[in-house]
C-alpha cells in the first residue's frame, strides 16, 4: 500500500503542472533577468489538452500593450496563450512592460532578448501539457525564427509577423538560418511595407526556402495587423490563415 502510494505521487510529479487561468507569472532566464508574463486560458472544454502559444511583442511594447485583444481572440478559438514582456520593451502601446521597468534602466540589444524566449518556452513546457506555438512580431518575429531552429522537438511551429531584418538584428538575422528549419513557419507583412527594399529581400529568401511570406492588405506593423481597433478595417483576411496555419501546425508530427 505504501509502495503505490509512492507511486501515484511521482506520477504527479512528472506530469506538468496546469497554469491558473488569467493570471500574471514570472520566470527567470539563463542570465538570471526576471521575465513577466500574462497566462490566459484556453475556453476550450479540454482545457488539459489545449494547444499554447508563446506571444512576443514588438519594439517598445509590452505584452498586454499588443496581445490583450489578441490573447483573447486566440482563447475563444480554443488556445492557451502566454504573453511576455521582454526585456526589449516599454510602454509603447499602452501598458507597462514589467520586465524591462524591473531592469532600472539598463538596456538590451534586441538579439540579447533571446534568452527571454527560451525561458518562455522552458516555462511553458513545465506548465503544459498540449503541442506548444510561437508567434512573434517585428524584432521577435526573427527571434521566434531562431527559436524554431534551436528546438524543433519542443514547437509545433512559429509564426513571424513583420520579422525584423538589417543592422539592428545583426547576429540574429532570419535569413541566415532559414536552410535549419524543419517544422513549419510562417510571415506575415502588411502590404504597405513590401515596397521596402529590404523587405523584398528577405521575402525571396523566405520563398526560397517554400516558407509561406503572405502580405496583407490594410495591415500594420506586426501583429497589430491583426487588430481592427488599429487598422479601422475587419481583418479576417489575416486571421484566416493564421488560424489556419496554426490549426495544421498543431497537428504536425514532429522529426
Amino acid at each position: 500500500m505504501h509502495r503505490v502510494i509512492c507511486l501515484a505521487l511521482l506520477s504527479l510529479l512528472l506530469v506538468p503542472m496546469r497554469a491558473t487561468a488569467d493570471e500574471e507569472v514570472t520566470y527567470r532566464t539563463s542570465d538570471n533577468v526576471e521575465v513577466h508574463a500574462y497566462w490566459q486560458d484556453s475556453r476550450a472544454a479540454d482545457k488539459s489538452a489545449a494547444p499554447t502559444i508563446l506571444l512576443f511583442h514588438m519594439a517598445r511594447a509590452s505584452a498586454q500593450g499588443e496581445y490583450q485583444e489578441t490573447s483573447e481572440r486566440l482563447n475563444e478559438e480554443g488556445y492557451n496563450t502566454l504573453a511576455v514582456d521582454l526585456r526589449s520593451g516599454s510602454d509603447r502601446l499602452g501598458a507597462p512592460n514589467k520586465t524591462q521597468l524591473a531592469l532600472e534602466g539598463r538596456e538590451y540589444s534586441y538579439c540579447e532578448a533571446y534568452p527571454d524566449l527560451v525561458a518562455s518556452l522552458e516555462w511553458a513546457q513545465q506548465h503544459t501539457q498540449g503541442p506548444i506555438m510561437a508567434v512573434g512580431s517585428s524584432f521577435s518575429a526573427a527571434l521566434v525564427v531562431k527559436l524554431a531552429a534551436d528546438f524543433p522537438d519542443q514547437l509545433k511551429g512559429v509564426v513571424a509577423f513583420s520579422p525584423a531584418s538589417g543592422e539592428p538584428m545583426e547576429g540574429c538575422r532570419p535569413e541566415e538560418i532559414l536552410d535549419q528549419l524543419s517544422i513549419p513557419v510562417m510571415a506575415l507583412r502588411p502590404d504597405r511595407e513590401m515596397a521596402i527594399e529590404s523587405v523584398q529581400a528577405q521575402a525571396k529568401a523566405f520563398e526560397a526556402q517554400s516558407i509561406p511570406y503572405l502580405e496583407i492588405e490594410n495591415g500594420r506593423h506586426g501583429s497589430l495587423m491583426l487588430r481592427q481597433s488599429v487598422t479601422g478595417a475587419p481583418m479576417d483576411h489575416a486571421w484566416e490563415p493564421f488560424l489556419s496555419f496554426l490549426g495544421k501546425a498543431m497537428l504536425q508530427t514532429n522529426n
